[in-house]
């Protein structure tokens, strides 16, 4: 593991600066640590239940990111040099999604004040962070970054990015909506910050203080399977209640929460009666989070729902979702053009979600 973040802070320092990503002496170095995590991410992906915090999601993980590390690295020699560096940027967010499913496990420190890592922003030193699981200084840092209203002012979308970032660490990693109401009150007396962002922090607010008197009153925290899969389910229906439509903002923490709720589910019952349900809702919930630029993760776990669950309601449920996702991303101006290969991935797909062909009760 240690091996897979020194392979991905070198990326990310050189892919973050311009003098660096594009002074030809990089090359080699740029591909060497693309294919250094590639190679390191091919352990983890093969990680299943024999993971260390039990959940099987750290295998997806694991296999996003080697094949991210190898279109990029392909895309680079292939000398498609900006669509490289994109994704390697977006490399970071797939050890945040991962390491942020739970608190437990080892943390890393990274030095920003010497060596080659020396000069980082400080959104990019709060990314390197969090990738790293170190989480109260990846807060340290973003509530810097949130108290900057110049940044707020001129580039509101970054501004915008490392405030959600902060709240997604702090609603679940943290589980404390104490900090996270901190974190908003600090947001809102920054000088200059977007008018949208204003009106998600009222229902992020809204959110977070229902979340707190919840805490006050001592209710018993879920433990068992049944009971972290029904807590999920209640904050997945509070979710959608608070939603105006779609894809609105005002559901963000209730669904930032259910993801927590699935991912201790997945640890406390891997291969469980309610895992495959935990992969569908694992899928919706990262759908609507798309927006927070961390994980695109929602194709990737209504998948993962049909291979656990082949054959049931539930396969068959995760199969409409992915299906009206992927044609969705292979729309544009000319129409739907499905390449052939996912033409195929559908097709086998579909087969597996079928509850009618064997003769199963769908659940």
């Amino acid at each position: 593991m240690q091996s897979l973040f020194q392979s991905l802070q070198e990326l990310l320092v050189l892919t973050g600066d311009d003098s660096r990503y594009l002074d030809l002496k990089n090359s080699a170095r740029i591909e060497s640590a693309a294919e250094a995590l590639a190679k390191s991410a091919h352990s983890v992906a093969a990680m299943t239940e024999k993971s260390p915090d039990a959940d099987p999601s750290i295998g997806i993980f694991g296999t996003i990111l080697q094949d991210e590390a190898r279109r990029g690295l392909e895309a680079f020699q292939s000398g498609h040099r900006e669509y490289a560096r994109g994704v390697f940027k977006n490399l970071a967010s797939t050890c945040v999604a991962c390491h942020s499913r739970s608190p437990a496990g080892l943390k890393l420190q990274w030095n920003f004040s010497s060596g080659f890592a020396q000069g980082l922003s400080l959104l990019q030193q709060a990314e390197l962070l969090a990738a790293g699981r170190s989480f109260d200084s990846a807060l340290t840092a973003l509530e810097k970054v949130i108290a900057d209203g110049d940044l707020a002012k001129k580039r509101p979308s970054e501004w915008n990015r490392a405030l959600r970032f902060a709240l997604a660490i702090s609603v679940r990693v943290e589980r404390n909506p104490s900090r996270s109401l901190a974190l908003l009150e600090k947001a809102l007396s920054t000088g200059g910050i977007p008018q949208f962002s204003k009106l998600d922090i009222q229902d992020w607010t809204r959110a977070l203080q229902t979340w707190k008197r919840e805490k006050d009153s001592k209710k018993t925290e879920p433990s068992s399977e049944s009971e972290l899969h029904r807590e999920a389910l209640r904050l997945l229906k509070l979710a959608k209640a608070a939603q105006r439509y779609p894809m609105d903002r005002a559901g963000d923490v209730f669904y930032l929460r259910a993801t927590s709720l699935l991912h201790q589910q997945l640890q406390v019952a891997p291969t469980g009666t309610r895992s495959g349900d935990a992969f569908m809702e694992l899928g919706i919930a990262y759908e609507v989070l798309r927006d927070f630029g961390l994980w695109n993760l929602g194709d990737i776990y209504f998948e993962a729902c049909i291979h656990r669950s082949p054959h049931t309601q539930t396969a068959e449920t995760c199969y409409r979702f992915l299906e009206e996702s992927v044609i969705a991303g292979y729309t544009g101006s000319a129409g739907t053009i499905l390449p052939e290969s996912v033409q195929k991935r559908l097709g086998s797909l579909r087969q597996l979600s079928s509850a009618k062909e064997t003769g199963k009760t769908p659940r």
